[in-house]
This record gives structure tokens, C-alpha cells and sequence, in this order.
């Protein structure tokens, strides 16, 4: 079925609506808008270029050629027919992770990597202090953009009620839902109850922390109560998991009110569900993949936290494309049972949230310690992150200076390798890191920075890898590198997720067919995996820094695999620190921008420490 060009709301089975919408997409511009691109040293002519480029990819992203007054009748069209070739080769209900064992392949691997910790503290036993309570009454001040503490001083003081917020940030996920596909289902009656059932706990004195009456909304693919999980698939538009989420529940007792289950892309890949395309609220395109409605609607403003997950970039993407900031859990923090998932070897959870400051909260309350259920969950000690010294911190601070590039053989623009990785993200990175600096400067946090080159030297890991003396093949491909980027390569996105599911004889299968992995290279790759970990954990260069900020979201020492921290889980939080005009998309358009924060497993709480005081540095803050 083909959406037709209007406005609709298109309820297609039990539980489950979705939205699709009308929208004129904007014309070229008549002549290059330097504000797009000033900081980048580029002629007009190239101006020129890099905008028709930008446009016509635009049009191409979200628009059938023929009838460019729908903005998403190709994606959908395009879903709609993948969906259907892929139901007959994949056995979905491998998507629910069962119960595991102590001997786990990742586990087992990782003690062999690091020591597990060996303390650990219950998250009753951290308090946060809240901020003084605002002396404006409702609703003289807005909830759309702040911050989760504020808004807990406020509901403890009594100054706004549960019902009160619960209400707004639901109408506002109903009010914007018709634009942007990004709800799954609304949880509005249970969420209402929750909300009048707390104004009563806090009228009679009772608190249970700074998330009490906080709503939130999550990945569709955590089962709370008895509600649908679609896994973001028409086909399970009316399916109920028997298993419940322990993170859920973590969450839910600490007082945080779930009001939706926000879309995902159909079994966890891209923006596209089985309703449509989850969009950006800043009208850029769409809003990544597959963490596309979680990252949305904090992006809006309808949430003040998402639950979010990621495999393989589910996380940054919907970072990247609506300009939100968000933070990628380390090893074990949150457990992963009841939860639908693509690969236990590489999947860990995290959020998508607004502030800096309001992670610690979120981790506190959402780390479940050892769960039954998934046996690579950990107990550990956290700390409240405004409570770590400043001034025992170290950062690394990986410096350059983006500039566009065209290559006339492709006929794309790239960035130079000065900021790696960079894309959009390299636009302003020199001008970002000043700030940083001066703002680490203000805060008495001790740091060093060093250009690309200087910090892939600082690495030792990189140069004993003896993997680089393994033979090579005739095409010049290093034999470890080739059997690795067959498995792991995004070159057919499901080849990373036979890691794990190749031991049981490629049970998930993908459109491109099943793939068995022969036991002689997995055995290669828990090598590999072993031994690279051990050398990148007790790398020299985390006796020195505690953080390393880069532009780079998945190679902390920018030369690894994207793959390899997916496996070892660090902490990434990924800041954005401005929004900007970019009219050269469209009318209303913004971008953003945002650096990778990287710590150690279990040390998620000093990115955001250190986080924050990049945030919250007055010059940055005025930015966002």
C-alpha cells in the first residue's frame, strides 16, 4: 500500500498508529549561501556545487522523482517491498535474547581483556542534588527544553504536578507525531494513572528520587507490561513479548514514567518502519537509523530522556541527524533482557537526552547491576558525576581544522583527514575545541592537545599489533583484515551480527542469504578480539587521560575497525555543542554538531563530568 499525498493517520492494526505527511520540498537555491559553508575556505563556484549537491540529495532522500509533494512515499514504498522479501529468509523471533549463562562468548573474552570491577553500589545509594526550585508557576515557564533536574526541583517543591508534565510533553509527542513518524504507540492511560498516583506519594511527603514523574519514552522493542512490541515490523503490529525488560523496570522504580514506545527501523535497520520514516524534527532528512524515534523526539523537545540502543551505530546516527546529544553505555551497565536485540556480542543500550548534566541521573537509575537475564550485566560503583573532582581529570583532546574536499572521480564531498571522519561534524571543529579549551581552562580540568597524527603516535596499542605481520593474500588485503571485514563489514549492514549468531550455525538470516563462519576463523577472531582488547585496555595512554575527545564517534584511537569498540564497550557520549541556520537545505533548516567523549568501561560518569562543563560553559551554552 501506497500513501497518498495528504495529511494522514493511518491505523493499520491493534496499538499501533502511524503518521505520513505533506510536504513541498524546498527549490535550489538561486546562489550559494555562504552561511552554510564560510568556515571552510570555499570558493563560490564550490559553494555553488556543494549546495546543488546537498538539494538534489535531499529530493533523492525523501521524494519520489515523478511526485515530489510527499516526503516520504519512496521510503515507505521501498519498506513496504523489503519488508516483504525479508520476512520469508529470517526467522524473527531470534530477535528476543533468551536467557544466558554465566559463560557468555563476550564475557568470557572481556575477563580475559580487563578485570571486571570488584565493588559495586546499589543506585539508592548515590543522591543527586537538585537546584534550587524555580519561583515560576505553571505554565508561565516552558518544559519543552529543560533540564531533567530543574524540572525535578520543580515537581518536588510541588510547583508543577506529575499530571502536569505528563500531559505536556504527550500533547506535544501528539501534536508533532503527524511530521515526523516517530511514535510507535502512546502509553497515555497507564501513564496518567502512574502521574496521579505520584502527586499523591508527593503530597504525602513521599520522593523516590529526581526521576520521580519524569516521563520518558523508549526503543520499541522493550516489553513493559502487556502492551504491543512491534520491533518497528507491521508484521508484529499486534504482538505482546512474554518476557519484560529489565530495564524497564529498573527505570520505572526509580519513578520515571514511560508515555511511548518510539519507532525503530524495521528490525533495527535505518529510519524506515513499517509505518514510514521517522523524520528529524530540524527538517534536515531523516532521523537515523534504527534509534530514529528515540533520538527524534528528545530532538523535539516531546522527551525528556530516550532509551535508545545500539549495535552498530544506532545511537550516534539519530545524534547525527537530529542533533541531539546522547551517551552509549559501557560494558554492562544496562542489562539487555526482555529486550528484542540483533546481536549479544554488540548490542548495548543507552539514551538520547538534551543535557549533559542529566546523564548521571539516567545511568544511576538505569544500571540494574547482575541481571539474571543478560550475564553480561555488571554490578559496579557508580559516582555522581557532579561530585568528581575536576581537578583530577585529565583529557586528550584530538585537534584539527575541516575543510571540504571534492573528489571528480566520485563526485562527492568528502573532509580531509585533518578532522577524520568528520562530515558535517568537521565544520566548525577548530572553533568547537578552542571552546572546549577555554572552557577546561575556566574549570580547572588539566588537558593536552594534539593534531590526528600526533594522537594515532600516542597509541601504542596500534603498534604492537602483530596482526600486521600475518601474511598477505594476493590482492595485497591482509588475510586477518579480509576474514575480519566479512564478518564485520558493513558492507551488507547484517554481516557484523554473525559474530556472535555464527556459532549457532547462522540461525539469523539476512536478505543476502545465510552465512555460516567457518570455526577456524571464528576461532581467528576471539583471538584477534582477545588480543587487541588486552593491548587497547592497558594501553599506557589511560594511565594519563581519563577522557579522550575526538570527532571520530567509533575508533577512540581513530585507526581500529568501527566494529572493535562495539565489541569491548567503552563509554562514548556524544555532546552537541551548537545548532546553526542552514537555509541551504531548507527553509527552517538547522544543523548541529557534536564531539565523541570516550572513557574507560564502568567509567561512564567522568564523560559526563567533564561533559557538562563543556555544556555548560556559558559561549557553548548560548549556542544550543
Amino acid at each position: 500500500m501506497l500513501l497518498k499525498p495528504a495529511l494522514l493517520l493511518v491505523s493499520l492494526l491493534p496499538g499501533v498508529r502511524a503518521f505520513a505527511t505533506t510536504a513541498s520540498p524546498p527549490s535550489p537555491p538561486s546562489a550559494p549561501l555562504p552561511v552554510c559553508y564560510s568556515e571552510n575556505d570555499l570558493s563560490e563556484a564550490e559553494q555553488a556545487t556543494m549546495v546543488e549537491q546537498q538539494t538534489l540529495y535531499l529530493y533523492n532522500d525523501t521524494t519520489l522523482p515523478e511526485d515530489k509533494s510527499n516526503i516520504f512515499n519512496t521510503y515507505f514504498a521501498s519498506g513496504l517491498k523489503w519488508m516483504d522479501s525479508y520476512k520469508d529468509k529470517f526467522d524473527p523471533e531470534i530477535f528476543t535474547m533468551q536467557t544466558v549463562d554465566s559463560l557468555t562468548m563476550v564475557k568470557y573474552m572481556q575477563g580475559n581483556v580487563f578485570q571486571l570491577p570488584t565493588t559495586s553500589n546499589k543506585p539508592e545509594d548515590v543522591t543527586f542534588e537538585l537546584p534550587a526550585p524555580s519561583e515560576l508557576t505553571a505554565p508561565e515557564y516552558s518544559l519543552k527544553y529543560m533540564p531533567i533536574l530543574d524540572m525535578a526541583a520543580l515537581i518536588k517543591a510541588k510547583v508543577v504536578s506529575c499530571v502536569h508534565v505528563v500531559d505536556y510533553f504527550t500533547a506535544r509527542l501528539v501534536e508533532f507525531e503527524p511530521y515526523l513518524a516517530i511514535t510507535s504507540l502512546l502509553l497515555t492511560e497507564t501513564a496518567r494513572a502512574k502521574a496521579l498516583a505520584y502527586d499523591a506519594m508527593i503530597a504525602n511527603s513521599t520522593y523516590l528520587g529526581p526521576l520521580m514523574c519524569i516521563p520518558f519514552g523508549m526503543k520499541d522493542h522493550h516489553q513493559i507490561d502487556d502492551e504491543v512490541t512491534a520491533d518497528g515490523h507491521i508484521l508484529y503490529g499486534a504482538r505482546v513479548k512474554p518476557l519484560k525488560s529489565s530495564l524497564m523496570a529498573a527505570l520505572e522504580k526509580a519513578g520515571a514514567i514511560p508515555i511511548a514506545k518510539m519507532q525503530m527501523g524495521a528490525w533495527a535497520n535505518g529510519p524506515i518502519h513499517g509505518w514510514g520514516q521517522c523524520m528529524s524534527p530540524y527538517l534536515t532528512g531523516n532521523g537515523g537509523g534504527s534509534s530514529c524515534g528515540s533520538g527524534s523526539g528528545a530532538a523535539l523537545g516531546a522527551l525528556p530522556f530516550a532509551i535508545s540502543e545500539e549495535t552498530w551505530g544506532s545511537i550516534v546516527s539519530p545524534c547525527r541527524e537530529n542533533h541531539i546529544s546522547g551517551h552509549l553505555t559501557s560494558y554492562g551497565v544496562f542489562s539487555r533482557g526482555g529486550a528484542s536485540i540483533l546481536s549479544p556480542t554488540m548490542d548495548h543500550f543507552g539514551f538520547h537526552s538534551r543535557w549533559i548534566k542529566d546523564y548521571g541521573v539516567i545511568l544511576n537509575a538505569g544500571r540494574t547491576g547482575a541481571d539474571p537475564l543478560d550475564a553480561d550485566s555488571t554490578a559496579f560503583e557508580f559516582v555522581d558525576p557532579a561530585k568528581v573532582d575536576l581537578a583530577s581529570i585529565k583529557v586528550l583532546i584530538v585537534t584539527g581544522d575541516g575543510k571540504a574536499e571534492y573528489n571528480n572521480e566520485t563526485g562527492a564531498w568528502s573532509w580531509n583527514s585533518a578532522v577524520p571522519l568528520g562530515g558535517k561534524l568537521g565544520w566548525h571543529w577548530k572553533e568547537q575545541m578552542e571552546l572546549v579549551m577555554e572552557a577546561f581552562d575556566a574549570a580547572g580540568i588539566a588537558y593536552d592537545a594534539v593534531d590526528f597524527d600526533e594522537a594515532v603516535d600516542m597509541w601504542e596499542h596500534l603498534k604492537d599489533d602483530i596482526v600486521k605481520e600475518w601474511p598477505y593474500n594476493e590482492e595485497g588485503a591482509n588475510m586477518f583484515s579480509s576474514s575480519y571485514y566479512a564478518v564485520y563489514s558493513q558492507t551488507s549492514w547484517a554481516k557484523i551480527q554473525q559474530f556472535y549468531l555464527g556459532h549457532e550455525n547462522s540461525h539469523r538470516r539476512s536478505r543476502w542469504g545465510a552465512r555460516t563462519i567457518p570455526l577456524k576463523l571464528m576461532r581467528n577472531i576471539n583471538w584477534y578480539m582477545t588480543h587487541m582488547g588486552k593491548l587497547f585496555f592497558n594501553d599506557p595512554l589511560w594511565e594519563t587521560y581519563d577522557v579522550v575527545i575526538t570527532v571520530d564517534a567509533y575508533s577512540v584511537s581513530q585507526s581500529m575497525h568501527s566494529g572493535f569498540e562495539q565489541w569491548v564497550r567503552t563509554a562514548k557520549t556524544f555532546l552537541v555543542d551548537h545548532y546553526q541556520e542552514t537555509p541551504c537545505l531548507r527553509e527552517g533548516a538547522k544543523e548541529g554538531a557534536f564531539m565523541t567523549l570516550t572513557a574507560l568501561p564502568f567509567k561512564d560518569y567522568l564523560n559526563v563530568a567533564v561533559g557538562t562543563v563543556i555544556q555548560e560553559h556559558p559561549p557553548i551554552k548560548a549556542k544550543i
